[in-house]
């Protein structure tokens, strides 16, 4: 079980550098879909206390966490102009997005080392 974990862990490091880079709406979802998963897995397999005080040091990002305020006009001209999808990811923060997906990064990062040994 231990195996599966490290991999679950390796893998959220691998999707987060993946798509840090080009973040959109839909992947920016998924990313902390999947950390909201694999930490609820942690916590339920793993049995050491001091694995399990880091583990729910991970933060829990949901995807409003990072949508900013409304765009009255830009939602307008993004609709007469065809272009809603572009509307659509103007309305979050990316930015702010990218920080806590490399603070959730480092944290399994941390864990990675921690669950080896």
């Amino acid at each position: 079980m231990m195996n599966i974990l490290i991999r679950q862990v390796i893998d959220i490091q691998n999707q987060i550098k993946n798509h840090n880079r080009d973040l959109e709406v839909e992947n920016l979802n998924a990313l902390l879909e999947c950390n909201n998963q694999i930490k609820m897995d942690l916590l339920e397999n793993i049995k050491d206390d001091f694995i399990l005080e880091q583990v729910e040091k991970i933060p829990n990002f949901k995807l409003e966490d990072f949508k900013i305020g409304f765009d009255f006009i830009g939602f307008f001209v993004s609709i007469f102009s065809g272009r809603f999808d572009s509307y659509n990811d103007k309305k979050y923060d990316f930015e702010k997005a990218k920080e806590a997906l490399n603070e959730i990064n480092n944290k399994y990062a941390s864990l990675e080392q921690m669950l080896k040994y």
